[in-house]
């Protein structure tokens, strides 16, 4: 089975990385939360306008908080890092950039970005960012 994944700071129910929190169903067009939590973005989208709340923390929201995000995809159409060019798997970390909305194997990011002395710049969009704005979507061996 899938690890859980971290869910508004709590454990949430087994959910593949590739699933969106609300609908559980495999997303096509990513979003998230601030927090790292993802959604298909019309899911999210349409509970937002409808409740202005996160439906994961309750906690007001507008369609201005969410990230839509840009992830790559490998030949066979599973989402990758676009750095490593891997696949995501159930024991991958996954992390965004949320002022670009870009998607990296936490990996790639922590060895160009945020080790000491990296440069907080984008891989793939050269635009600069802060350690604040890079939030863990998915982390097989996070149990806490």
């Amino acid at each position: 089975g899938h690890k859980k994944r971290r869910v508004g700071g709590t454990m949430g129910g087994s959910l593949p990385f590739e699933c969106c929190a609300l609908t559980l169903l495999p997303f096509t067009e990513p979003a998230c939360s601030r927090e790292g939590v993802v959604f298909e973005w019309s899911a999210i989208r349409a509970y937002v306008a409808e409740h202005g709340r996160s439906p994961v923390s309750g906690v007001a929201a507008s369609e201005g908080e969410l990230v839509r995000l840009k992830m790559a995809k490998t030949d066979a159409g599973k989402w990758m890092c676009p750095v490593t060019h891997k696949a995501f798997t159930a024991s991958s970390k996954v992390a965004a950039v949320l002022t670009s909305g870009r998607v990296y194997a936490y990996e790639a990011l922590r060895e160009l970005c945020l080790r000491k002395g990296g440069e907080l710049v984008d891989p793939i969009e050269s635009t600069s960012f802060a350690r604040r704005d890079v939030v863990v979507l998915y982390d097989a061996e996070d149990s806490a």
